[in-house]
C-alpha cells in the first residue's frame, strides 16, 4: 500500500509538472496568437495602402524601391523648379530692360512729335 501510495504521489508530481509545462505552453500560444493577430492587422493596413495609393509595397525591398523612386522624382522636380525660377528671373530682367527702352523710345517719340509740331507751326507762319 505504501509502495502504491508512493508511486501514485510520484505519478501525481509528474502529472503536475506536465500540467505546468502545458499551462506555460498555453500562455505562450495565446501570446503568439495575439502577436499573429497584430501582424495580420498590420499586413491588412499595408494591403489597404496598396489599394488606396496604388503603391505595390509587399516587402522591405519594395518599400526601398518606392523611396528611391520618390527621391529621384523629388530631385527631378527640384531641378525643373530651379530651371523655371532661373528662366523667370531672366525673363523678368529682360522685361524690365524692355520697359526701360520703351520709356526711352516713348520719350524720344514725344520729343520728335513736339519738334514736328513746332516745325509745322513755323511752316504755317511762313
Amino acid at each position: 500500500m505504501r509502495e502504491t501510495n508512493g508511486l501514485l504521489q510520484e505519478e501525481l508530481k509528474g502529472l503536475q509538472r506536465k500540467l505546468g509545462c502545458q499551462e506555460k505552453m498555453q500562455g505562450t500560444l495565446v501570446g503568439l496568437e495575439l502577436e499573429n493577430e497584430r501582424l495580420l492587422a498590420k499586413l491588412q493596413s499595408w494591403e489597404r495602402l496598396d489599394q488606396t495609393m496604388g503603391l505595390s509595397v509587399r516587402t522591405p525591398e519594395d518599400l526601398s524601391r518606392c523611396v528611391v523612386e520618390l527621391q529621384q522624382r523629388e530631385l527631378a522636380l527640384k531641378n525643373k523648379n530651379s530651371a523655371i525660377t532661373s528662366n523667370a528671373w531672366g525673363l523678368g530682367k529682360a522685361r524690365q530692360q524692355l520697359q526701360e527702352e520703351l520709356q526711352q523710345v516713348s520719350g524720344q517719340l514725344l520729343e520728335e512729335r513736339k519738334k514736328c509740331e513746332t516745325h509745322e507751326a513755323l511752316a504755317w507762319r511762313l
